[in-house]
């Protein structure tokens, strides 16, 4: 309980303190991975290319507890391709998340070594977690955003097990230039 608490207050911290160029950099969004929480689909390229890959049906459905992913996780990303400046392919960086659940919706709370701090907001469905950078949003505004083609920055994660998860992440920077990033995280 005391830990749980003391997440929340560092959630809340660092969401005090979000500086006013990152929530810019929020509304930059990535349109190929939106999750649509009112029938579970998505649009997502890692979803089907896990398809593609022949998943059999019961590995994919087999739900996992919010209290199993919840809480501080190291992450390993690497660069998969990029147009940016000053980025390289199979560049590699490190970072520790922490994922909790704010009144159901998922919240990822990702901390740099620089402290540096960015929100990440969506929905979990008992394997895989999607979420949009650092706008909290209602089930309408996703569906509304599933249809527009805009720039997101983006997280789609899928549940190996209570202590790994693999996925990818977009990011879109201030002059639309894209990262894109695979994901390994274990604790």
């Amino acid at each position: 309980m005391k830990k749980l608490l003391l997440l929340l207050m560092l959630v809340t911290l660092v969401a005090c303190n979000q500086s006013e160029d990152d929530l810019h950099d929020s509304q930059e969004w990535s349109s190929d991975t939106i999750p649509n929480p009112e029938d579970g689909s998505t649009n997502s390229k890692y979803t089907a290319k896990n398809e593609k890959e022949g998943k059999s049906s019961s590995e994919s459905t087999t739900p996992f507890k919010k209290e199993e992913i919840a809480g501080a996780w190291e992450v390993k990303l690497t660069v998969t391709s990029t147009n940016c400046e000053g980025i390289t392919t199979n560049e590699e960086k490190e970072e520790r998340w922490f994922v909790n659940f704010e009144t159901g919706e998922l919240n990822i709370t990702v901390m740099t070594k620089g402290s540096k701090t960015k929100e990440y907001w969506g929905y979990f469905t008992g394997k895989n977690l999607e979420a949009l950078a650092d706008k909290k949003l209602t089930k309408q505004e996703m569906i509304s955003l599933n249809s527009k083609n805009v720039n997101r920055n983006t997280l789609n994660l899928k549940v190996e097990n209570s202590n790994s998860i693999t996925g990818n992440r977009v990011d879109i920077s201030k002059d639309l230039c894209r990262t894109d990033y695979s994901i390994i995280m274990t604790r």
